[in-house]
């Protein structure tokens, strides 16, 4: 598990790369496989099955099991940076950038089969996930939420906020809505996300700006 958290972490910081159809695939069956059965049971014969291809080619490309689930969290980590970027670019206004990229955060979670599944099924592996290696999935969270809010502080916003305590502190609570489902967040409603983003995370990121109006 240390060794795919580095992975995925790798991929959130790195420019993505072309990728042929015959890996897409092979990687995309690889995540269905992991979802469905979780990783103790994901067999390169099931996922060469589920791709279409035979065995021998997945080990042409990836050497073994080790390196194809290698592959897989560091293309998850790259598509998460890609829906996270692509939520807030273009976005001027900042009340709107904040509920965006919170928004976009809760469905990436959401729509992820094999963190729902871990979520699901094993918890305490999702738990041990974000313990991985010195907690650098959530320090990285953490990171990315405090260089948006440094976006924020640029445009005269939040200033009363420290953008590294802040990063951490929202990624915190991303982590919790998973592991802890209920309540008023509910990962599982877009609408309670925003609503939540409009109602706290809006006021609490504007509060601080001299002559701010939240909307």
């Amino acid at each position: 598990m240390q060794t795919l958290i580095a992975n995925f972490v790798s991929g959130m910081t790195t420019r993505p790369t072309e990728s042929d159809r015959t890996e897409a695939l092979i990687l995309d069956a690889t995540g269905a496989e992991i979802a469905q059965h979780g990783f103790a049971k994901v067999s390169m014969e099931s996922i060469a099955k589920r791709a279409g291809v035979n065995r021998a080619t997945i080990y042409r490309r990836f050497t073994d099991r080790d390196g194809l689930l290698a592959a897989w969290a560091h293309r998850e980590g790259i598509q998460m940076t890609g829906h996270l970027v692509a939520a807030v670019t273009g976005r001027l206004d900042t009340p709107e950038r904040i509920r965006a990229g919170f928004v976009a955060a809760a469905d990436f979670v959401r729509q992820n089969p094999v963190v729902r599944a871990l979520a699901r099924d094993n918890p305490a592996a999702l738990i041990a996930a974000f313990c991985a290696d010195d907690q650098a999935l959530l320090r990285l969270g953490g990171a990315v939420v405090g260089s948006e809010i440094r976006v924020y502080q640029r445009r005269g916003h939040a200033f009363g906020l420290d953008a590294d305590h802040t990063g951490e502190a929202i990624a915190r609570l991303l982590a919790s809505c998973l592991l802890i489902p209920g309540g008023i967040i509910d990962i599982d409603d877009s609408d309670s996300i925003r609503s939540f983003a409009d109602r706290a995370l809006v006021p609490m990121l504007m509060a601080s700006s001299p002559g701010s109006s939240v909307q």
